[in-house]
């Protein structure tokens, strides 16, 4: 059965740039995923496609920035729902 997954499906790990940490879920089955990077003032988030990021969809056009918990689990979920109602 396919699960959402949710902020505590992410695994993050440390990131590149001043010791924030990082978590990445490239796909999450309809083509879509997400890089999120931990800062003290919450999370940001980009939407990826093919391992890129992507700005051309409905939720958002640039890299969502200060995010809680909560509504990063809310932005994956919208991504995860990505293409479910297209033709």
């Amino acid at each position: 059965m396919w699960k959402i997954k949710t902020f505590n499906d992410l695994r993050f790990t440390a990131g590149s740039t001043l010791g924030n940490r990082v978590a990445k879920i490239k796909d999450f089955g309809n083509g879509y995923g997400i890089e999120v990077e931990e800062h003290l003032a919450g999370y940001d988030a980009t939407i990826m496609k093919d391992d890129e990021a992507y700005t051309k969809t409905y939720i958002a056009n640039d890299v969502m920035t200060r995010l809680s918990a909560e509504e990063l689990s809310e932005l994956m979920r919208k991504i995860q729902n990505l293409g479910k109602f297209t033709y």
